[in-house]
């Protein structure tokens, strides 16, 4: 304990930005081997939680957990930053733009789920647009994404951000399109909405929807949003994770102009539940919306607005040290053994598909030359009602 008392506890750790200074450089491409990760481990998180948190639990009387004490900066200083140095890691393994990282204007932080995402998401959107037009025209406010889009979106806008129940518009997709959201019906949903007085308010696009891994066409759509003020924010909680393979970057074309972007790292990450990664261009949207300090969570750290506070970043004040399990799975496999990994998913994937093709009692029902979900049904001599289709309807991932 004295080693990671003089290591992160007192050099590093407990300064704002102290620990880029203890913990290694990104992940390298082949990864490192175990006993030397465990001792980076130690470092990268002991002593920056402890002493701290000691000092604010003798002050303010609150809980000496680790997990309880990640939501303030103060409490875990160690916790706080290797999340936002994580963040930013995984945020270049994607080619982010820069205005999404702690390095630019923006930043990241580990939920625990897409809806808790989309929660904070919607609530940024609705109250700065809000600002803009007043709250008295709460009711009129409009959410777009499309019959693909994750069932998440439409809970949170109605139970969390307030949203009237008819003012969800799940744009209706097609084949021809591969089942992706059409910029022209999203212009024209948009513009119905407006003639009839209400205000659009945020876009959900998708990277791989669950069931048929459909990718919308994030430029074109982000290009028809910044059109008419609406929010964008990208849903990638599976095929993101892909994202970091060159070869499948080109399905995040366009994300530059979004507003905030997801990948569910206990998806396809090699890492256990839950981990969920959200990035925002605007922190000053996203903290003005869901900060909150009571005089007992108050400190000089806070006061000094030199450190940042993630229970400002999310729906709950507690929060678990869930940065700790993504930086070993980045430590310990390199970059370039995760993409192997991936790749050898998208590999099993194509066999399978082949094997159903040349099977008479299998159709697949969306082709998809890419990630490693596929979606098949079994045929059948007679006419089947819609009831059994979508019984009958078999998604492998």
């Amino acid at each position: 304990m004295k080693r990671l008392w003089s290591v992160t506890g007192g050099a590093a750790a407990g300064r704002h930005g102290g620990l880029r200074k203890v913990v290694p450089l990104p992940p390298e491409r082949e990864g490192r081997e175990r006993e030397r990760h465990g001792v980076d481990g130690q470092e990268a998180s002991g002593g920056g939680i402890c002493r701290l948190e000691f000092e604010e639990t003798r002050r303010n009387g609150e809980q000496g957990r680790r997990g309880e004490g990640t939501k303030r900066w103060i409490s875990s200083p160690a916790a706080t930053e290797l999340e936002k140095i994580v963040m930013d890691w995984v945020g270049e393994m994607l080619q982010l733009p820069k205005e999404f990282l702690f390095s630019g204007n923006g930043g990241g932080v580990l939920q625990g789920t897409t809806c808790e995402a989309i929660f904070c998401t919607l609530i940024s959107a609705r109250d700065q647009t809000l600002s803009r037009i007043g709250r008295e025209n709460m009711k009129k406010l409009v959410v777009y994404g499309s019959k693909q889009t994750h069932r998440a979106l439409q809970k949170a806008a109605r139970l969390i951000a307030g949203i009237h129940p008819y003012n969800f518009r799940a744009i209706e997709t097609s084949k021809s399109t591969s089942f992706g959201l059409s910029p022209d019906s999203l212009r024209s949903s948009i513009c119905a909405n407006i003639e009839a007085g209400l205000g659009p308010l945020l876009l959900c696009a998708t990277v791989g929807t669950t069931s048929t891994t459909a990718i919308d066409p994030l430029g074109s759509l982000s290009e028809v949003a910044n059109t008419y003020g609406v929010w964008v924010h990208i849903d990638a909680a599976y095929a993101g994770c892909a994202c970091i393979c060159p070869e499948f970057r080109h399905f995040m074309d366009g994300v530059e102009a979004a507003n905030s972007f997801n990948l569910n790292a206990h998806k396809w990450f090699l890492t256990t539940f839950d981990c969920y990664c959200l990035w925002v261009k605007d922190l000053g949207a996203l903290i003005k919306s869901l900060s909150t300090t009571p005089e007992f969570l108050r400190n000089k750290a806070t006061d000094s607005r030199e450190v940042m506070n993630y229970k400002d970043w999310q729906i709950t004040l507690s929060r678990r040290f869930r940065a700790l399990k993504l930086w070993f799975v980045l430590r310990s496999n390199g970059v370039a053994n995760l993409r192997d990994f991936l790749r050898s998913h998208i590999k099993m994937a194509k066999l399978f598909e082949g094997l159903v093709e040349v099977d008479k009692r299998f159709e697949i029902v969306a082709t998809r030359y890419w990630f490693a979900s596929r979606c098949c049904h079994q045929q059948w001599e007679r006419k089947l009602t819609q009831m059994e289709k979508l019984m009958t309807v078999i998604v492998i991932t």
